[in-house]
């Protein structure tokens, strides 16, 4: 798959599935960059939570987005500390593999079809938005939390 036919994917207003493996900080940034597409209205975005299959997945830190037919994959993982024979057959299953931190050297370990699907993920920067499901709990619900937390456990505290 070329770059021209990952764009002619986005063309119109496809239906994209986003199937999230963990909510890693790590993948806030691909995920803020779909739902901001789908708050300009240029894809139709749903969004799957995967965490009970985390086992068919070589590392939690990956998102999926499944546009046009395609799988693409976007692996968030710093670096390659992942079971090679595992990533190397997810990666046969997918149309094409986003890798933040991407080493051509690194993925010399792989053979040449599995390298072929790879692609280096240039941005790589914490990024999120309101509504991100990866978002952690705001201050404010931390501290109520925190305050609950302390509210029960007073009446349970013995005193010598």
């Amino acid at each position: 798959m070329d770059a021209g036919s990952v764009e002619s994917l986005f063309a119109g207003y496809p239906d994209v599935r986003l199937r999230l493996v963990s909510r890693s900080a790590h993948t806030s940034q691909v995920v803020t960059g779909f739902l901001m597409l789908a708050r300009r209205r240029r894809i139709a975005l749903t969004i799957e939570d995967a965490g009970h299959r985390r086992e068919e997945y070589p590392h939690p830190h990956l998102v999926e987005a499944f546009v046009g037919g395609r799988r693409i994959a976007f692996d968030m993982l710093d670096g390659y500390n992942f079971d090679v024979v595992a990533a190397a057959a997810y990666i046969r299953g997918v149309d094409l593999y986003f890798k933040r931190s991407c080493s051509t050297f690194r993925n010399g370990v792989f053979p040449a079809e599995v390298r072929a699907k790879i692609r280096p993920l240039g941005f790589n920067y914490h990024v999120t938005c309101p509504e991100n499901p990866i978002n952690p709990a705001p201050v404010e619900i931390k501290s109520l939390r925190k305050r609950l937390i302390a509210l029960f456990m007073r009446g349970r505290t013995k005193r010598i």
